[in-house]
């Protein structure tokens, strides 16, 4: 980007101009509007400069500053689907048992969705604190927090039906973006590394319009990407799901790609 140039300053009238006070000769009609003339556009000059001033000098602009969309903070929020969480005072997110329990899809054997979406949302955060030192935020399904969340990504995580004959994930994003180019990377990273992790097909034929009007894409900033994924279905990928190691790798290598900007 080119160096934004300073107005040109406004011509000063010369030292022996003929400034008086009130109680000095009358200046003519025509002196008098040149006079006023100059010292507007002065005046402006002066204004301007102090605003628009070249990069360096005393009076430039701080960087960043009057942006209409900042930088983000470097946080992460992940969803556990369709589990309900609270804080702990030492900062752990833990399932809120209190009132009624939302298990998401459940299998005959008592497999739970938010049993798996939990223990897979868990491991991801440990992973990207411990080793990539990023702030994480776990989140539940309706957290307060989610309203105007402001962060370089929020992916919420879920399981697929008990439903058998099915195998495989998915991965949306809301369908009217405010962001569609870098949601679009982000749907892209986690699909491409599930994928070549997990060795599950990718089922975009159940996509549904719950996933690609999610509500919390409705909830967080404009500007914070967002992307649902789907792990696998409950019956036919529920080996892979309880184990989790892969299903944790493949969401957790998704996001660094992303993050890397590929």
């Amino acid at each position: 980007m080119s160096a934004r140039r300073s107005p040109p300053r406004a011509a000063r009238p010369a030292s022996g101009s003929p400034l008086r006070s009130k109680a000095g000769p009358r200046l003519g009609s025509g002196a008098g509007l040149w006079l006023s003339a100059a010292v507007v556009v002065a005046v402006g000059a002066w204004f301007i400069q102090g605003i628009v001033a070249p990069a360096g000098s005393a009076s430039a602009t701080p960087p960043g500053a009057g942006r209409n969309t900042p930088v983000p903070p470097k946080q992460i929020g992940l969803i556990a689907g369709h589990n309900r969480l609270k804080t702990l005072p030492n900062g752990d997110a833990v399932r809120d048992t209190e009132g009624l329990m939302d298990t998401g899809a459940v299998c005959d054997d008592g497999t739970t969705e938010a049993d798996i979406t939990l223990n897979v949302a868990r491991r991801v955060a440990a992973e990207l604190r411990d080793q990539d030192k990023l702030p994480v935020e776990l989140l539940g399904e309706f957290d307060a927090r989610l309203r105007g969340y402001f962060g370089q990504a929020l992916i919420s995580i879920h399981v697929d039906a008990c439903i058998r004959n099915l195998s495989g994930y998915k991965v949306a994003r809301l369908i009217e973006s405010a962001v569609p180019e870098t949601e679009d990377r982000l749907v892209n990273c986690l699909r491409e590394r599930y994928a070549a992790i997990t060795g599950l097909p990718e089922h975009r034929n159940t996509i549904t319009p719950d996933m690609q009007e999610y509500h919390a894409f409705r909830e967080i900033a404009l500007t914070t990407p967002g992307a649902i994924i789907e792990l696998g279905f409950l019956r036919d990928d529920q080996a892979i799901l309880k184990q989790g190691d892969l299903p944790v790798k493949g969401v957790l290598e998704g996001i660094r790609c992303f993050l890397k900007g590929r």
